[in-house]
């Protein structure tokens, strides 16, 4: 399943605005102990997300998991109220 985006949202991203914030969680499954900061991968997805400026987007980067078999990124992006 490698490159595919499986789980894809249709659609545009929601609008970050000081009245409706986006929300953007990562959980990161690395194949080894040896892998990136999962909060660095974030803030890299975020910035492309969101080229525009990321001033109203918050979330979580969780804790490191493991799956040699599938390493992956999953995403959470959910539009919320200030």
């Amino acid at each position: 399943m490698e490159g595919s985006c499986a789980g894809a949202v249709p659609g545009p991203l929601p609008e970050p605005t000081k009245a409706q914030l986006v929300r953007v969680d990562v959980w990161c499954f690395f194949e080894n102990g040896t892998h990136n900061d999962p909060e660095n991968v974030r803030k890299g997805i975020v910035d492309a997300l969101f080229p525009a400026g990321d001033k109203y987007v918050y979330g979580y980067h969780h804790y490191p998991q493991y799956d040699a078999q599938n390493p992956r990124v999953v995403l959470s992006i959910s539009q919320g109220q200030s």
